[in-house]
């Protein structure tokens, strides 16, 4: 796994606009085979699994309190993954925003 595309993650303030509070370097991959079709059949076909380096600052991420940006676009996150609860590595399932353009 090589982690070489940059994102940056973002939570939503005080002042209700989505603000960055952590970026990295992340490994990206497109859904595929069941969880793609099981997307697709409620319009999530838009979805991307972001896999990043496990650290404190991701630790108890809640979907839905995070945004990922990615190439000029944000993806909603539906889904956070620490596998095994290994601490090595968060999974965060994203939906792009229909609002974005690509």
């Amino acid at each position: 796994m090589v982690f070489n595309q940059p994102v940056t993650l973002l939570r939503l303030g005080d002042d209700e606009q989505w603000t960055p509070f952590y970026a990295a370097h992340a490994y990206v991959n497109a859904i595929y085979g069941s969880e793609y079709w099981a997307a697709r059949s409620v319009g999530d076909e838009r979805t991307v699994v972001f896999t990043l380096r496990y650290c404190r600052r991701l630790a108890g991420l809640n979907a839905g309190e995070v945004r990922v940006l990615y190439r000029g676009e944000e993806y909603d996150v539906h889904g956070v993954d620490n596998p095994q609860f290994g601490n090595r590595f968060v999974k965060l399932k994203g939906v792009r925003r229909s609002g974005n353009h690509g």
